[in-house]
C-alpha cells in the first residue's frame, strides 16, 4: 500500500512540473449593461430568479418585486424599504427580522416565522434522540430538556443549503470532562454528532515515550490514564455538505510530567504556538478542526459522535506562529470565513484582506497553511451557493481563485457598490440611491465575450424547454438543452451532479454503474460523495463520486480498506495491516 502511495506521489510531482510549464493567460470577462432604476436591496437566486426592492421600472413605483422568467411581479404583502436579513433553510428570504419570508423558488410570501418553527422542530427531534441515546455522557436533566430557540444556534456557511444547529449539553461529570458542557451539531431531523469527543490524531511525547490521542478519553503514556486532550473553547467558522469547520482551543495534559512535543513539534521552542502551564504538564494550542457530519458506528456513553475529525494546528509547517497580516486576518473580530473544496477562505471587509487556508500535513504534523494575504481594494463581498467568495470593486465583479488572487469575471457600471450572488450565472448588483442603476445577471440574460459589445438583460423569453422539466404524469425529471432532451449523460446544476439515462430520465435513489465506476445517487438524484452508510455498511465515494475499493485515503488523510463490493472493512487485518473498529488503519 505504501509503495503504491509513493508511486502516486511521484506521478503527482511530475504532473505538477508539466503543468507549471503551461503559460497562464488572463481570463476574458463579460460586459453587463446597466438598467435605469433605483434598488434598495436584492437577493439573487438560481435560474434568473431574484427578489428586488426598489423602483426597478423607473416609473416612480417603489415596491418589492419577484423576478422570474424576465418578468417583475410585485409582492404586495411586502413594503419597500424592509430589510433583507439573509436566506433561511436554502431558499427562504427573511424580510424585516422574520416578519415575513419569501420562497425564492416561487415568490410566495408567508408571515409564518420559519426560523422559529424550524428551530422548534429541530429541537424536538434532537431531544427525542439524545434522551434515548444518553447513557452517562450528559447530565440527565440536560439531555431531557428541549432546547430553546436562542439555544439552537445556526451553524454558519452553506447559505443555500440545509440548516444545521449548534447546541450544548451539560456534561454528567464536569470533573472528568474538564469542561462544563459538550458541543453538539444537528440537522433538522435530529441526526446529531457530539463534536467534542473525536479529536483525530494528537501525538504527545515525553522523553522517549509517546501516545497518540484519538479522543478526549484519558490514555496511557508514563502511567495509567495519565494523558488527556480537552476541547476548552470553540468557534464554528463554516461548513460544507459533509463537514463542519471550527477553530478550537485544545488543552493536552499529563498528570505528572512536562510535555515535550505535540505532533512532533517542540512545545518549548514553539512558545508562540503552544502555551504551557502547570510546569509544562499542560500545553494549549489553537487549531482548525474538520468534523464530519456523518456519525461514527460507535458511541461514547450512548451519544453519537463524528465519524472522523482532523485537527490542524494554526501555525506554519515548522510549528512557528503566523505574524503580520496573516495573524491579523486570523484573529480579527471582523474576519469572516467560507469553505470551498475543503479549503477555508478568510476575508475581512474592514481591512479588505483575503487569504486561503489549506489544511495540510507534514510527517506527523497537521497544520493550517495560510497562503499569501491579498489586500486589493474591495467595495463589497458575498459568497455563492458553493461557498466561493465574490468581490465588487471599481466596476468589476471578481471571483476568488481559492489560492492567492482574484479572477475578473464581469464588467459592470462603475457606480455599483452592492452585490448579491447565487452563482456565476445569477447575480444582482446595484448602485446607491443617487446613481440609480442596477444589473441582473441571470438565465434570461444574454452575454457576449466581446468586450466592446454591451449585454442586454431585458428578459427575452422562449417557448423551447430549457433546464429541468418534470413529467407531470409519472413525476420523473428530464433535462433539456436548446429544446432537446439530454440522454445518457451527466449534468451539473448548482454544483451538484445528476445522471440522465438513455431515455433522458434522471436516475435516483440507488447505485449507478457508468464508465466502469459505481456511483450512488440520492433520493433527489444528487450524486453523493464522501461516506455513505447503506444497510449497515459504509462505502466511500471519491470527490468524483466514484466508489472506492482496496486501499484509499479519505479527505482527512486517513487510510481505509474496502472490499471489491466497496464495503469498508473493520476489526480485521489486511495484508498485515490492522483496521480498527471505525475502519481506520491503526
Amino acid at each position: 500500500m505504501f509503495k503504491r502511495s509513493t508511486k502516486i506521489t511521484s506521478l503527482l510531482v511530475v504532473a505538477a512540473s508539466v503543468a507549471s510549464m503551461v503559460p497562464a493567460y488572463a481570463a476574458d470577462y463579460k460586459r453587463i449593461e446597466s438598467q435605469d432604476g433605483k434598488v434598495y436591496n436584492a437577493q439573487a437566486y438560481k435560474d434568473g430568479m431574484a427578489v428586488i426592492d426598489g423602483d426597478v421600472k423607473n416609473d416612480d413605483n417603489e415596491a418589492v418585486y419577484y423576478l422570474k422568467d424576465g418578468k417583475y411581479n410585485e409582492l404586495t404583502d411586502l413594503d419597500s424599504g424592509d430589510d433583507f436579513d439573509g436566506v433561511h433553510n436554502g431558499k427562504y428570504l427573511d424580510v424585516q427580522g422574520e416578519d415575513n419570508f419569501v420562497d425564492l423558488s416561487t415568490g410566495k410570501v408567508t408571515d409564518d416565522n420559519m426560523v422559529e418553527d424550524d428551530a422548534d422542530d429541530a429541537a424536538a427531534n434532537l431531544k427525542k434522540k439524545v434522551k434515548a441515546d444518553n447513557d452517562g455522557r450528559y447530565l440527565k436533566a440536560s439531555a431531557e430538556t428541549t432546547k430553546t430557540d436562542s439555544e439552537m444556534k445556526v451553524v454558519p456557511g452553506q447559505k443555500y443549503g440545509e440548516t444545521w444547529y449548534q447546541v450544548q449539553y451539560t456534561a454528567k461529570s464536569t470533573t472528568d470532562a474538564g469542561v462544563d458542557a459538550y458541543n453538539v451539531y444537528t440537522d433538522a431531523k435530529g441526526s446529531y454528532i457530539d463534536a467534542d469527543y473525536n479529536v483525530g490524531k494528537i501525538k504527545v511525547e515525553i522523553g522517549s515515550k509517546s501516545v497518540t490521542l484519538k479522543n478526549t478519553d484519558t490514555d496511557d503514556l508514563l502511567a495509567d490514564d495519565d494523558t488527556k486532550a480537552t476541547i476548552v473553547d470553540t468557534k464554528v467558522i463554516g461548513q460544507d455538505k459533509d463537514s463542519i469547520y471550527r477553530i478550537a482551543t485544545i488543552d493536552v495534559t499529563n498528570k505528572t510530567d512536562a510535555i515535550d512535543k505535540v505532533n512532533g513539534a517542540d512545545t518549548t521552542t514553539s512558545s508562540a504556538v503552544f502555551t504551557q502551564s502547570d510546569a509544562g504538564k499542560t500545553v494549549e494550542f489553537k487549531a482548525i478542526q474538520k468534523i464530519s457530519k456523518a456519525q461514527a458506528s460507535d458511541e461514547v456513553d450512548g451519544a453519537k459522535y463524528a465519524k472522523s475529525t482532523s485537527t490542524y494546528i494554526i501555525s506554519k509547517d515548522d510549528a512557528t506562529a503566523y505574524t503580520g497580516d496573516k495573524d491579523a486576518l486570523l484573529n480579527s473580530a471582523d474576519s469572516q470565513f467560507t469553505v470551498v473544496g475543503g479549503k477555508v477562505i478568510a476575508y475581512n471587509k474592514a481591512s479588505h484582506t483575503v487569504a486561503t487556508i489549506e489544511l495540510k500535513s507534514k510527517s506527523a504534523y497537521y497544520y493550517a497553511d495560510v497562503n499569501d494575504v491579498c489586500d486589493d481594494d474591495v467595495t463589497a463581498f458575498d459568497t455563492d451557493v458553493d461557498g466561493n467568495l465574490w468581490m465588487l470593486n471599481d466596476g468589476f465583479l471578481y471571483e476568488w481563485d481559492n489560492d492567492t488572487d482574484w479572477n475578473k469575471v464581469y464588467k459592470v457600471d462603475g457606480a455599483m457598490i452592492n452585490l448579491s450572488v447565487y452563482d456565476k450565472d445569477n447575480i444582482v448588483t446595484w448602485s446607491n440611491d443617487d446613481d440609480e442603476v442596477y444589473s441582473v445577471i441571470g438565465s434570461k440574460t444574454k452575454t457576449d465575450d466581446n468586450k466592446d459589445t454591451d449585454t442586454n438583460n431585458g428578459g427575452t423569453t422562449t417557448t423551447a424547454q430549457v433546464g429541468w422539466v418534470q413529467n407531470t404524469a409519472d413525476g420523473s425529471w428530464a433535462y433539456y438543452e436548446n429544446g432537446a432532451k439530454v440522454a445518457n449523460s451527466w449534468r451539473q446544476t448548482n454544483g451538484t451532479w445528476y445522471f440522465l439515462n438513455e431515455n433522458g430520465v434522471m436516475m435516483a435513489n440507488g447505485w449507478l454503474q457508468n464508465g466502469g465506476a459505481w456511483y450512488y445517487l440520492a433520493e433527489n438524484g444528487a450524486m453523493k460523495t464522501g461516506w455513505v452508510q447503506l444497510s449497515g455498511n459504509w462505502y466511500y465515494l471519491a470527490p468524483s463520486g466514484a466508489m472506492k475499493t482496496g486501499w484509499f485515503q479519505d479527505t482527512a488523510g486517513t487510510w481505509y480498506y474496502a472490499n471489491e463490493s466497496g464495503v469498508m472493512l473493520h476489526d480485521t487485518t489486511v495484508g498485515g495491516y490492522t483496521l480498527g473498529s471505525n475502519g481506520a488503519l491503526v
